[in-house]
């Protein structure tokens, strides 16, 4: 059971969680609406469309801010129990002020937590809604239409298509209709596909059919009515983006791309982007808190804000160097998203034992 000097710092910790929380949303949000007003004089967009648009890119904002949140608010914490001179009374008492960093690191696994449950359960349907409301010629919609082809899961069927020209048209559809073990039945190509109301109707179609003894059967056909009952408000861009889909499906579109011999390093660093994120929560805390108690005497307001700006641009300069690499294919995405968090534990672990 925590006890009270336990819950007192953590009671100091999410007070302060809140307030950086609070003041780091408002500046994101107020630059990301001051440069998108012009969708409403531009491209016409309704002032309730806008406000929607603002609401759903909450839990994104969310998503890239709590660990910087978490890094100033353990920062501040141990600034505020310096000024009150409760680290001095501490180390009277013979305890290390290490002591005082494990209610920290609790809330920020707590916090962490709760970003897990934010990615999964929030981020996803809101990124969906974002990819309806936003202007066709907005950058994130412009960047969702024009990327490189991926596979995605409906029901038992994976497909992908070459563009979406419009609502209820599909260009250069490919799709898998896969058994209950995931391996593929039937592969399927056509030229175009059409929602007709009630179905969708594959053109100038190729059929390839699986039986279990290995055989292959061929068929050509000018149309097909396909098996795939999805209306086209759920085959957009978006559903291809990795905001709008839970880890579960970023590693089954994993899978099913390594199946079909297509580059998957892209959404395998984002698989394993969405478990570090809620992760950075407790490694920024556990480099900066031991760095805050070392310097805590000394410590003022403009030091501990240029002591997170260090701490939050040496972290950044590590997870992007990892990231480059992966992209210039010089490492798999293993290593260049979990060996810089790595380093960065062994640090901090090692300042935490120093301090202890």
């Amino acid at each position: 059971m925590p006890s009270l000097l336990d819950r007192y710092i953590l009671r100091l910790f999410f007070l302060r969680l809140g307030l950086a929380l609070a003041v780091l949303l408002s500046l994101y949000l107020s630059i990301d609406v001051f440069e998108k007003l012009r969708w409403i004089t531009r491209d016409g967009l309704s002032p309730a469309d806008f406000a929607h648009i603002v609401w759903f890119r909450i839990p994104l904002a969310l998503s890239h801010l709590l660990p910087m949140a978490c890094l100033l608010a353990s920062l501040f914490t141990i600034t505020t129990l310096n000024r009150r001179q409760e680290l001095t009374a501490l180390r009277a008492t013979g305890t290390s002020p290490a002591r005082a960093l494990l209610p920290l690191l609790f809330g920020a696994l707590l916090t962490g937590l709760a970003l897990w449950c934010l990615l999964e359960r929030w981020l996803p349907p809101a990124a969906q809604r974002l990819a309806t409301l936003e202007p066709v010629g907005s950058p994130t919609r412009h960047a969702l239409s024009d990327a490189a082809p991926r596979w995605w899961v409906v029901g038992n069927h994976a497909l992908r298509v070459s563009s979406i020209p419009a609502e209820g048209q599909l260009e250069g559809l490919e799709m898998l209709a896969l058994d209950p073990s995931g391996a593929p039945r039937a592969h399927l190509l056509a030229h175009h596909a059409t929602w007709n109301g009630q179905s969708w109707i594959a053109f100038d179609v190729r059929l390839w059919s699986f039986s279990p003894d290995g055989s292959v059967h061929l068929e050509r056909l000018t149309e097909r009515k396909l098996e795939l009952n999805v209306p086209p408000r759920a085959l957009t861009p978006s559903s291809r983006a990795p905001e709008a889909l839970p880890y579960g499906a970023l590693l089954e579109m994993a899978a099913l791309g390594r199946l079909t011999g297509q580059p998957v390093e892209g959404l395998e660093t984002a698989s394993r982007l969405r478990l570090l994120m809620p992760m950075a929560c407790v490694l920024l805390v556990l480099m900066g808190g031991p760095s805050s108690v070392r310097f805590a005497r000394d410590e003022t307001l403009v030091r501990a804000a240029g002591r997170v700006l260090v701490i939050a641009v040496f972290y950044a300069l590590m997870t992007g160097g990892g990231l480059l690499l992966v992209q210039r294919q010089a490492v798999t995405a293993l290593w260049g998203v979990w060996l810089p968090q790595a380093v960065w534990f062994s640090m901090g672990s090692a300042r935490l034992i120093r301090l202890a």
